[in-house]
């Protein structure tokens, strides 16, 4: 579905949210806020605008634990794992 559109809350635990900016991560997050509340975690891989991926996921009550970044063929991508 487009985002979190065809979810109803509880339905599931995690999401993850790779392959895309940030600025789209967080209007995702932002768009379905009884599903995104009813998530226990979220991974999020943002190509750009981290910061404001990580602003939203504290704004939104997450914490994030995991916060790497990963080098793969000489490409670096952001990995953040927050749970609530």
């Amino acid at each position: 579905s487009d985002g979190f559109r065809n979810f109803e809350p509880g339905e599931a635990e995690c999401a993850i949210l790779s392959g895309m900016g940030g600025i789209l991560i967080c209007s995702i997050l932002n768009a379905a806020p009884l599903v995104t509340s009813s998530l226990k975690e979220v991974i999020v891989s943002p190509h750009r605008d981290t910061d404001l991926v990580r602003c939203v996921l504290e704004d939104l009550g997450f914490k994030i634990i995991h916060d790497s970044l990963v080098l793969d063929k000489k490409k670096k991508y952001t990995v953040i794992k927050a749970v609530k």
